[in-house]
């Protein structure tokens, strides 16, 4: 190699190890290395392509850190590392030093051993922030994605050490998951499973008697398998509703006389409802009486606004959105 050759390799290597030794193919034509040269480079062993465009100094042993800023390197500004891998960045229960996770809004031909990349569309903003150059979920964000790959008792762990270090709390969890429930987001409904074995009365109950009959109603008319206790969001207040169907925007509330009795409980209800309905949703309520006495009158209600079983084997390609699409 003549000396202005190992002059620029020599600035290639010194640039390279301010990125765990990668470069990319913008780097090196920044450093005056034509593109000619670094196949030659590369065939000669004094660079190894990983990705395209994307080339290391060495061949030596790789590990996790050397995965993450690969997959920092392949993703765009859009992409950050998620999932199981930013538990670990994050140093919290369930992390992996596995392949690493690669989260963004379109999917990456992704071809590295060491690198898998996930689409996600409802990642925004406030879920991404920076750890030196390197692009990573947040932890609340990052325990959400992980759920699907996790068992319950990290899940539970994970929000218990989250507290106690002060990332974020049960409630800015359940708000955030209470955003993306609607989309059908995967590991919402698991984790807020979670919650509600923490803490029943903050993060939804189990279904009381009266809402058993309810909802068996609403399966023997042949009607879409409803969500209980779904969590909704508006302008930073939360609630859990009795039944929905995101799907279709509908929301049941099974209303009794001991829950509205008083004025506080009537104006509380009155703002919820308003709420619910700024964000979106169309309140269908019914009483005991109608669920007991009158089922058939409450099914023709609910049948204005979903589609039964019957109607559904009718329309060719219609899919059910229930319990199992938002787990």
């Amino acid at each position: 190699m003549s000396r202005p050759h190992l002059n620029r390799y020599a600035r290639v290597l010194h640039f390279a190890d301010r990125q765990n030794g990668f470069v990319t193919s913008a780097d090196l034509k920044l450093l005056g290395v034509p593109a000619s040269t670094a196949s030659r480079w590369n065939s000669e062993g004094l660079l190894h392509r990983h990705h395209h465009g994307i080339y290391r100094t060495t061949n030596g042993l790789f590990d996790f850190s050397d995965a993450v800023h690969l997959a920092n390197l392949i993703g765009t500004e859009n992409h950050a590392i998620g999932g199981v891998s930013a538990l670990r960045l994050w140093n919290m229960p369930g992390g992996s030093k596995g392949r690493v996770q690669l989260y963004g809004p379109n999917g990456l031909r992704c071809r590295s051993a060491h690198v898998e990349s996930h689409q996600l569309r409802d990642l925004r903003p406030g879920d991404v922030v920076r750890n030196g150059r390197i692009r990573v979920t947040t932890p609340l964000r990052s325990v959400i994605d992980a759920s699907p790959y996790l068992d319950d008792k990290v899940i539970g762990q994970q929000v218990s050490w989250a507290e106690k270090e002060r990332m974020f709390t049960a409630d800015d969890l359940a708000l955030r998951l209470a955003q993306l429930a609607r989309r059908g987001k995967r590991g919402v409904r698991r984790v807020l499973s979670v919650l509600a074995d923490r803490d029943p009365e903050r993060f939804g109950r189990p279904l009381n008697s009266y809402e058993k009959v309810a909802k068996r109603l609403f399966t023997e008319a042949g009607f879409p398998p409803p969500i209980a206790q779904h969590p909704i969001s508006y302008q930073g207040r939360l609630y859990f509703v009795d039944f929905a169907w995101p799907n279709f925007g509908i929301v049941v509330e099974c209303d009794s006389m001991l829950a509205h009795s008083t004025a506080e409980q009537f104006q509380c209800d009155l703002r919820r409802q308003n709420d619910l309905m700024a964000a979106g949703w169309t309140i269908l309520r019914f009483t005991y009486w109608d669920i007991v006495r009158h089922p058939a009158h409450a099914s023709s209600v609910l049948a204005r606004h979903l589609p039964t079983r019957s109607e559904r084997s009718a329309v060719s390609g219609a899919r059910w959105v229930g319990v199992d699409d938002c787990s």
